[in-house]
């Protein structure tokens, strides 16, 4: 019964807590970062190893809902600064 209340619970924090990408874009952008910088801008290597181990998962059909939100959360993300960094490349939004 305590495994029980500790995954619900540990449930509930994941659902709540703010997705990794979102606390790097945040922590980068609150950098004032120069132009040259948000287009070369990259995840942390940490996160990437992390999205490639959920997209391995998600390959073999293993993955829990808790994990595809998350995979949905970091699709979010990536969209968001593909579409920054080509607004200031000049490519207008499509």
């Amino acid at each position: 019964m305590a495994t029980k209340t500790a995954t619900k619970s540990k449930t509930r924090k994941r659902a709540t807590e703010t997705p990794r990408l979102f606390v790097e874009l945040a922590n980068f952008f609150a950098s004032s970062p120069t132009r040259e910088r948000i287009l070369k801008f990259h995840p942390s290597a940490a996160l990437e190893k992390h999205a490639s181990r959920l997209l391995e998962k998600m390959r073999q059909n293993e993955l829990s809902d808790d994990e595809c939100r998350e995979l949905e959360e970091l699709k979010h993300g990536e969209l968001l600064m593909r579409r920054i960094k080509a607004r200031l490349r000049g490519v207008p939004d499509q």
